[in-house]
């Protein structure tokens, strides 16, 4: 028994190394969980991007990132307690049936999809200030619109609807993807 107990007291100790930190030494932490790395995969390019900076504020929200298949973790901020304070502004969101019946009768349509649609869209300083979120890394404030703010589909669309102003006949948005087509079906 107690040689099973040294066999084993050796096995855990084999890998074992003594670190000594001294006042002032910088100490990486290595983030384990997938959130973290996730985390971690987004707020490096995210700071590089103008996307987000460092900061502090009164106001935060967690981060949560959400993986989905195929594509890269997209940022979601639990915005749900600002989002109920928040005085909503609405705009009528496209309908999606509407523009399947209009697309569907021409032959040839290219459908666009905005690349990171939202983050093209500056917040105002007042409105970062509110929309700061945190993570196990700090507290950074968005420069640009977030997923998760409970006008920023709504705004998105409108800012749409703006710049595809007399488009109409041939390109029709719906939030981030803007489907073109030939007007009656002739490509020139």
């Amino acid at each position: 028994m107690k040689e099973c107990q040294l066999k084993r007291k050796t096995w855990y100790d084999r890998d074992a190394v003594e670190r000594k930190f001294v006042e002032g030494n910088l100490v990486m932490v290595l983030a384990t969980s997938k959130q973290n790395k996730l985390e971690v995969n987004w707020i490096g390019p995210g700071k590089e991007l103008g996307v987000i900076e460092i900061g502090q504020s009164d106001y935060t929200s967690p981060l949560v990132l959400v993986e989905s298949p195929n594509k890269d973790p997209r940022p979601c901020v639990d915005y749900r307690r600002l989002n109920e304070i928040t005085r909503a502004e609405f705009f009528p969101l496209p309908n999606m049936e509407e523009i399947v019946e209009k697309v569907s009768a021409d032959p040839y349509v290219t459908v666009m999809d905005l690349s990171k649609g939202y983050f093209q869209i500056p917040l105002t300083p007042r409105a970062q200030r509110y929309a700061a979120f945190v993570t196990p890394f700090g507290t950074y404030i968005p420069k640009k619109m977030m997923f998760g703010l409970v006008c920023a589909p709504y705004y998105f669309c409108k800012l749409m609807a703006q710049v595809l102003e007399g488009l109409e006949p041939f390109a029709l948005p719906y939030i981030d993807d803007i489907a073109i087509f030939p007007k009656g079906g002739k490509i020139t």
